[in-house]
């Protein structure tokens, strides 16, 4: 299951995280603010992507902020 979700609490964030560790210790979970432009675009109405919408952005992280490998 894939999920997006906008505007989110600390208590969300902190559910989310959990969860994800607890049913798939082997996944990972990025947390970071937008940079520079994003673009919405609206679900394809045909083709092989029908139903999906479409978000392109950019996430700068600073070198120091990775933590393991």
């Amino acid at each position: 299951m894939r999920k997006v979700i906008f505007d989110v609490t600390p208590e969300t964030v902190q559910k989310v995280a959990g969860q994800i560790t607890e049913n798939h210790p082997d996944s990972m979970a990025v947390l970071a603010p937008m940079s520079g432009n994003c673009s919405v675009h609206a679900p394809s109405k045909t083709g092989k992507h029908k139903g999906y919408h479409r978000i392109k952005l950019e996430v700068w992280i600073p070198e120091d902020a990775i933590k393991g490998g």
